[in-house]
């Protein structure tokens, strides 16, 4: 929303929250570099977009699993239904 607005400062903050909630994500480090950018931080976005698109080490990102949604509960809902249906 904020990115929408324009309101750069405020979006990177949101950004920048959210790499604390997930340290490593690159999503939200690829949009705080995005951000920073477009708010005239050129260096400092470069600099962050590099380290993200170079790291080796596989960071959780969540989200990669956005889109499957209750997926990850899968297990617990297929004993659940099995349980019933005995």
């Amino acid at each position: 929303a904020h990115d929408g607005q324009k309101q750069f400062a405020e979006a990177a903050a949101e950004y920048q929250r959210a790499l604390e909630a997930s340290p490593g994500a690159q999503t939200a480090e690829i949009a705080l570099a995005t951000a920073l950018a477009r708010g005239g931080h050129r260096a400092e976005a470069a600099a962050l977009a590099e380290a993200s698109l170079t790291r080796t080490d596989a960071s959780f990102d969540p989200w990669l699993a956005y889109g499957q949604g209750d997926l990850r509960k899968w297990p617990a809902i297929i004993a659940a239904v099995r349980k019933a249906a005995q």
